[in-house]
């Protein structure tokens, strides 16, 4: 292989290059959910597409607790309580006859601490809208997806990545609120408009690639229609909130080079690579080590799969 190929093979597998597919029929679904549920179909639906299968799909805990303690702690009793409710969630599928599917999020979690697993099965009449994809089907990043932490950012953002390539999304207020659950919730427009839209804008123009503008459209008296702008931007113009004093102390007291220090600090909660950093430089003190940013990176590569 040559060393282009090399190149090539090793991008293919970073973290930010991970992709989640889901049918449009569940991006556009109706259904409850918490930040933190979400997040744990993220993560299920990219495994989804990496294994082709639905039933026992198995997961060491550490590895899905690790990408969804960015905001706070998680432990065992949060992930159990989060699989329980989300067995309780039901997605609600319009089909193109006319009828709607009623199904269990998932249908199945059943957690091995002596082994550290848990494994997770779908509902097989979820096959058609997460492995036979063949066309209306909506693609988004994993990376950006996790990263986001609130509900109505993260069913924005899906749903804004099906329409990214015409540029244009076209919706009912109305419409829009049965889809996201709102019911009596945020009735008055105004309010909705700052504590969905606004709010939802705001992080998804921090955290990912995609940009919003949306116009409004009477109905009567009142704002009825929404007119959405889609576009995205190159990665590099993706703003990364992270300390700028962490980004400076990696480069200068463990030599890592700025790529790697921007990807560790996208990837890896500032919580764990604080604590990193300490067991490295406890290592360091014993002088053994040469090149210490090679080293530095060797590390959070191998400890958080980047």
């Amino acid at each position: 292989m040559s060393q282009e190929q090399t190149k090539k093979s090793k991008a293919a597998v970073q973290p930010k290059d991970k992709t989640i597919v889901q049918h449009n029929a569940i991006t556009m679904a109706r259904y409850t959910m918490t930040s933190m549920e979400k997040k744990i179909i993220y993560y299920l639906l990219y495994v989804i597409g990496e294994k082709k299968e639905l039933n026992n799909i198995i997961i060491p805990v550490s590895e899905l607790v690790g990408k969804l303690s960015e905001d706070k702690e998680i432990n065992y009793q949060h992930l159990r309580k989060a699989t329980a409710k989300l067995i309780g969630r039901v997605y609600e599928i319009p089909k193109t006859t006319g009828e709607m599917l009623q199904v269990a999020i998932i249908s199945s979690a059943e957690y091995k601490p002596r082994e550290g697993l848990i494994e997770v099965s779908f509902d097989q009449k979820m096959k058609p809208y997460l492995l036979e994809l063949k066309n209306n089907f909506t693609i988004f990043k994993l990376h950006q997806a996790l990263s986001l932490s609130g509900i109505y950012s993260q069913r924005f953002y899906e749903m804004l990545s099906q329409f990214s390539d015409t540029g244009w999304w076209k919706v009912t207020v109305d419409h829009l609120r049965e889809l996201l659950k709102l019911k009596n919730k945020y009735s008055d427009y105004n309010m909705f408009k700052k504590k969905v839209i606004l709010s939802a804008q705001k992080e998804i123009h921090s955290h990912t690639d995609l940009r919003f503008t949306w116009e409004e459209e009477k109905i009567g008296r009142r704002i009825g229609i929404l007119l959405f702008r889609i576009r995205k931007v190159e990665a590099e113009q993706i703003q990364i909130p992270f300390e700028s004093e962490l980004l400076e102390r990696l480069q200068k007291k463990y030599y890592v080079k700025q790529k790697q220090a921007i990807t560790i600090l996208r990837e890896v909660p500032i919580k764990e690579v604080n604590k990193t950093l300490y067991s490295i430089q406890l290592v360091f003190t014993d002088g053994k080590i040469e090149d210490r940013g090679a080293y530095t990176w060797s590390v959070f590569k191998s400890k958080y799969g980047l």
